[in-house]
């Protein structure tokens, strides 16, 4: 006895390559299916921008056939939708569309699904999708930017991810250092964000891998791609950045006493008149003429402290509830006179 295909199976295979045809050659933009059972996303699509993925995604599940195009009116088709895909797709990162594919006439029907188009018939829900609404390039603006307000949305939670880390840039007490090779410019290296407390011990917080971009490209945009919350400020307020700094003093303006055989510093300026007519961004420390340490403070510019404030507004406990990993680090170590929480805003 021979097993006859599935007729239900094959519709859905039908709908989604379909569907998935439709956006690829319609909108010129990426399709990827989702071979997952029943879990209410069929497709991903991704945008292209300028001949690149945008990393933009949409989330679509596709319903195909008369049994779904037929209920409704005139206006609209009404999809009804399982309570376990509304829960789904409401906790989701990624914005949903639905699709309603008529197979023998060959049109593809769209509605977004969230909150406001979503509707409770009293024993589950359905979907009302305008006829109006056909899957074609001239509604690609609107799925723009459903999917650019999605963005937002995954941009906010990973900022929410990384608060821990904001947290300690707000009270100052985050840093880093890195590497720079004389001699060989672009070449990768890497650094390390720490916490330094009072008695001076640095504690890693994360360390990364820095592309071969890194110097070339400029060390404060990079760190930034990583924090875009961060206000990068070379952290010069060190006793050894202060010795070599008054190395570099007396090398450079101090006079030399060949009776006693000593540097003797120039009067014509003093040292903290020569401390102001130096870069901020300078090496904290000198490795003869192989490489230079850089040292920096992490602050918040002004979108850290909008996300701070925004955080507390919302849940004035959120940020104490999660702070970064009291194990590795215990907070009640930190002398709270060292720091100015004033200086970290820019």
């Amino acid at each position: 006895m021979h097993n006859s295909p599935n007729h239900n199976d094959n519709l859905k295979e039908l709908g989604e390559t379909t569907v998935s045809s439709i956006f690829i050659g319609e909108f010129k933009w990426i399709s990827r299916r989702q071979y997952a059972s029943d879990y209410g996303i069929d497709l991903h699509i991704e945008t292209i921008e300028e001949d690149y993925a945008s990393g933009g995604i949409i989330g679509v599940q596709v319903k195909t056939g008369k049994s779904y195009v037929n209920r409704g009116d005139d206006q609209f088709i009404d999809l009804v939708v399982k309570t376990k895909h509304v829960k789904y797709w409401k906790d989701h990162t990624l914005p949903i569309i639905v699709v309603v594919y008529d197979n023998e006439e060959k049109i593809a029907y769209w509605e977004r699904a969230n909150e406001t188009t979503i509707e409770s018939t009293g024993v589950g829900y359905k979907i009302r999708i305008s006829r109006e609404k056909v899957l074609l390039s001239n509604f690609k603006e609107e799925l723009q930017k459903i999917i650019k307000e999605s963005r937002l949305a995954i941009g906010f939670q990973k900022m929410l991810l990384s608060a821990p880390i904001i947290d300690l840039a707000r009270k100052g007490k985050l840093f880093f250092e890195t590497f720079e090779y004389h001699h060989k410019i672009g070449r990768a290296t890497t650094f390390e964000i720490f916490i330094e407390d009072y008695s001076g011990e640095k504690i890693p917080v994360e360390g990364i891998n820095v592309p071969n971009n890194f110097i070339t490209e400029g060390r404060f945009n990079r760190i930034q791609s990583y924090y875009p919350w961060a206000a990068i400020i070379p952290d010069t307020d060190t006793d050894e950045q202060r010795e070599i700094d008054y190395e570099n003093y007396l090398s450079e303006l101090g006079q030399y006493d060949s009776g006693s055989k000593v540097v003797h510093d120039n009067p014509s300026i003093s040292f903290d008149d020569y401390l102001r007519t130096l870069n901020d961004e300078r090496p904290a420390k000198i490795f003869g003429d192989e490489a230079s340490l850089f040292r920096y403070k992490i602050g918040l510019n002004e979108l850290g402290w909008g996300f701070i404030n925004l955080v507390e507004h919302l849940d004035s406990d959120w940020l104490d509830n999660h702070k970064w990993d009291e194990d590795k680090w215990d907070e009640d170590n930190w002398d709270e006179d060292n720091w100015d929480e004033d200086l970290h805003k820019v």
